[in-house]
């Protein structure tokens, strides 16, 4: 039986290039089967049909149920070894809520059940937007909410790499480890995140979500990376000798 991993996605095509990519690179064969979906219409469907009470919820029976178009059903009757969404942290959304996105992130926290969600800053792009792996200048770098709006040109513009189609292993390892890192100055800790990053995937989001409030600005930063870095012991071994 082959091994699948359904993605849940704002854009299908963007998201889905990237994941196959990485996981293709790091010779975990996955076939990633991409749904397409927005954060917020996600959640006031899911708190529509449930309300408060999701102690025994069925994410996939839901999306079928939801779903009207019969081909995209069938998705949903297929089994998958984890569950991913990757979201836009997009201010800008008219329905952008504070609560909304934190709830979310209570939900989706295991994707071998229901799924795991990953939060990028502003948006994928962030993969890409380094200037340079041989400097510290990304451990610094934020966007303001004036300038969503310009964001992917920005990022495509700065970029040392800006062509996924072009990474390998030890590209996606830096840009990794670099995420890794500025999460470590970002909550000032002594050591490098590892192992499960749940708790640290929503303490980022409640920082972020803070310098929002207060700055009308928040941090550069991928997370959708991090599937990989969970999903994967070895990825530990080989940032680790970066």
């Amino acid at each position: 039986m082959s091994k699948k991993i359904l993605a849940i996605v704002e854009g299908e095509k963007k998201e889905s290039q990237l994941l196959n990519r990485l996981f293709d690179t790091y010779k975990e064969r996955r076939q990633i089967v991409s749904y397409g979906a927005n954060l917020y219409d996600l959640y006031e469907r899911i708190r529509s049909y449930y309300g408060d009470d999701l102690e025994d919820w069925d994410f996939l029976l839901f999306l079928r149920e939801q779903e009207a178009d019969e081909e995209k059903k069938k998705i949903f009757d297929d089994r998958y070894t984890d569950i991913f969404l990757v979201f836009d942290f997009d201010p800008q959304d008219n329905r952008f809520s504070p609560t909304a996105i934190q709830t979310m992130m209570t939900y989706f926290n295991d994707s071998t059940s229901n799924g795991r969600l990953y939060i990028n800053y502003p948006m994928v792009e962030s993969c890409i937007h380094i200037t340079s792996f041989e400097d510290d200048s990304y451990l610094f770098s934020y966007v303001r909410l004036a300038e969503l709006g310009q964001y992917k040109t920005r990022a495509n513009k700065e970029s040392c790499c800006p062509d996924i189609t072009q990474y390998d292993q030890k590209i996606f390892s830096n840009i990794i480890r670099l995420n890794l890192v500025k999460i470590q100055r970002l909550l000032k800790r002594n050591e490098r995140p590892s192992g499960d990053l749940y708790d640290i995937l929503r303490t980022i989001l409640t920082l972020q979500i803070d310098l929002l409030q207060r700055k009308a600005a928040f941090y550069i930063l991928n997370t959708c990376l991090f599937c990989i870095y969970e999903y994967n012991p070895r990825m530990i071994d080989w940032l680790e000798r970066k």
